[in-house]
């Protein structure tokens, strides 16, 4: 009941991480070639009606508050309805529910929606590094090791969350619109 998906993306290529099994836990939802089951997409509210009850738990799943503030300005976005995506929603979803997401030792997809005309969220040339990590799947990914813990592996997200800072290129403007925020609530509580 707890494992709510299956990410087909590892973007975490070797030469950065690779997971000792073929397959490992983390909470973090990669959109770009995924599966679930109905029991848990059941509980997905694409427009995150309870996030402001839920903002400061969710805040507490983070060593990094940086990270964690550029999921609340799409969650705010999403929440106050000036951003049409479902993606965070679902990664909220996740967060919320204490889920976790199964990610594979090595990448299993190839993102085609980047640099099409017709796409909705991914228009132009993607960022990097993720567009050559997708493109370089790897075969033999025999998913079929019997893990019996489940549990988080907590170098691979602390990974993730340093690549996607990174991949970012705006670390610095994400602490301080976080920053801002943390004043605004002080503010308000007052």
């Amino acid at each position: 009941e707890s494992i709510m998906m299956i990410n087909g993306g590892n973007l975490l290529s070797e030469s950065i991480y690779e997971i000792p099994n073929s397959y490992d836990f983390t909470k973090y939802a990669l959109i770009w070639g995924w599966a679930t089951w109905k029991r848990a997409w059941d509980k997905f509210d694409i427009d995150i009606e309870d996030w402001p009850q839920n903002k400061t738990r969710i805040e507490g799943l983070f060593s990094d508050s940086r990270v964690f503030w550029g999921y609340e300005n799409e969650l705010d976005c999403i929440f106050n309805k000036t951003l049409n995506a479902w993606g965070p929603s679902w990664q909220y979803t996740i967060w919320k529910n204490n889920g976790y997401v199964i990610v594979p030792r090595n990448n299993m997809i190839v993102n085609l929606g980047f640099g099409d005309v017709n796409a909705t969220h991914t228009e132009g040339e993607g960022p990097e590094p993720f567009i050559e990590i997708f493109n370089q799947t790897k075969e033999n990914n025999d998913i079929y090791d019997s893990k019996l813990n489940i549990e988080i592996n907590a170098t691979y997200d602390s990974l993730y969350e340093k690549m996607w800072l990174e991949s970012w290129g705006t670390s610095k403007r994400v602490f301080l619109r976080g920053i801002l925020k943390k004043l605004q609530r002080m503010i308000t509580r007052q």
